[in-house]
């Protein structure tokens, strides 16, 4: 295992190097968002590193129990590729896969920064966690970052689903 300095040096030092595994061969690591988190604390505002949740496959079982959605105005490589280098998707973990309840889906998220709120509508989802630096601050749908205590550099949310299955979101910098 590397370290958090480790970490930090290698998305510092090389721009190429943009994301990480979070949900990894289903949740074979469940310690990654925490390192994720532990990540961004200490390289934002300046350093965005984006999450990604992939299936790893090595055998049939492990398919298509986590991809990542890209929410681009076309489907292209050239925009496959910017939506991958500037965070523009979110990440999906389903225990059972495609087979299982269906998991939570973003239809849309709204950033009001005047007014210091975001808020996400969303279907096949039990309920919304907000985290700031590794620490839930919140729960719903919306959150009020002028009312909320704990947030920090940043807010990511998770959308938890049927059968612990979940969608999340990338971090929102907070300048």
């Amino acid at each position: 295992d590397m370290t958090l300095d480790w970490y930090v040096d290698v998305f510092t030092t090389y721009d190429h190097v943009f994301g990480l595994e979070v949900y990894n061969q289903g949740d074979r690591y469940s310690d990654d968002r925490l390192l994720w988190d532990s990540i961004l604390t200490a390289t934002l505002p300046g350093r965005p590193v984006w999450a990604y949740s992939n299936d790893d496959m090595h055998r049939e079982s492990h398919i298509g129990r986590n991809w990542n959605m890209l929410i681009l105005p076309e489907l292209s490589h050239a925009q496959v590729r910017h939506g991958m280098e500037n965070g523009l998707s979110y990440f999906v973990y389903a225990p059972e896969g495609h087979d299982g309840p269906a998991a939570p889906i973003i239809d849309e998220i709204h950033v009001d920064q005047d007014g210091g709120t975001i808020r996400i509508t969303a279907r096949n989802t039990e309920h919304i966690l907000w985290i700031s630096e590794g620490s839930q601050i919140h729960e719903g749908n919306e959150i009020s970052l002028n009312q909320v205590y704990g947030v920090g550099k940043y807010i990511r949310a998770e959308l938890h689903g049927a059968d612990n299955s979940i969608a999340a979101t990338q971090a929102f910098i907070i300048k």
